[in-house]
């Protein structure tokens, strides 16, 4: 069966007709939804690029900040109460010039998040820490092993914690444990649909994890408060920014890699729709 070789219309061309679809195939209607959203993240894009490129003192800087800030909190609000992280250490491997503690703690009563804390072993506490936020790597922080050892090396505190659907929390089982349907994006959708038939958000439940892994590392003695970051790729890139909007005890936030309005037209999970 023949598809068609651009099965997508970008925001800039003329309006996708009926009549110009194959009549056969599963892309014969045009993606409404999808582009209606980003034909409005451009909009929104170019009024934003207007706007900071409108700032001329630290003042308006800084109000265009709380205000970015202020949208995302309400995106994502409200937050559900604070509980008992009740985290505990599984277990701990020693290496060169750090050592890698296997953690677990609960951001909701009950609700298990997983995740790797490296700490350097040279020098005297405490250290400037980072929380690590993964991409859509289905191994979820085994796959970011190397940034972690690298920045332990350089004597950073490193977190690294474990998306719902990756590495060790898939949430659809078998009896054997492994996952029923496929990790990473494809659980993100199908909890993402879920979540929003009865009012909640996967993106909030996402940042939330974020929101407490950061509480957890300011619990330990080896993390200096004042110097806490947070970064990410990709997936976890997007994750950073939000987390940016919605945590102000950063002191440092990057990112690389990640979709936004413009530079990445063809994706959509429903980990990047938020309320509002």
């Amino acid at each position: 069966m023949a598809l068609p070789e651009r099965p997508f219309a970008l925001a800039d061309e003329p309006a996708f007709k009926l009549s110009d679809a194959h009549s056969t195939g599963i892309n014969r209607f045009p993606r409404m939804v999808q582009e209606y959203y980003v034909a409005r993240l451009g909009e929104i894009e170019t009024a934003s690029t207007a706007k900071r490129m409108g700032l001329s003192t630290k003042a308006d800087a800084e109000a265009y900040v709380h205000d970015v800030q202020d949208k995302i909190q309400r995106c994502f609000g409200p937050w559900p109460e604070k509980t008992p992280l009740h985290a505990r250490i599984t277990g701990s491997i020693n290496r060169d010039t750090y050592r890698v503690e296997n953690v677990i703690f609960e951001s909701r009563p009950g609700f298990l998040v997983t995740a790797n804390l490296y700490i350097p072993t040279n020098g005297s506490h405490p250290l400037p820490a980072v929380i690590g936020t993964c991409g859509h790597t289905n191994n979820g922080k085994a796959g970011y092993q190397d940034f972690a050892q690298g920045l332990a090396r350089l004597g950073y505190v490193v977190l690294v914690y474990d998306p719902i659907g990756q590495g060790e929390r898939f949430q659809y089982l078998n009896d054997d444990l492994s996952t029923r349907i496929n990790p990473g994006t494809t659980e993100h959708n199908h909890e993402g649909g879920q979540m929003t038939l009865v009012g909640e958000s996967l993106s909030a439940w996402r940042a939330w994890d974020g929101i407490r892994a950061l509480d957890y590392l300011l619990t330990r003695q080896e993390v200096d408060p004042k110097h806490v970051g947070v970064t990410g790729n990709s997936g976890g890139g997007t994750m950073t920014t939000w987390l940016c909007g919605v945590e102000q005890r950063w002191s440092m936030g990057t990112l690389t890699s990640w979709y936004i309005a413009g530079q990445n037209k063809d994706l959509i999970c429903s980990v990047r729709i938020v309320r509002g």
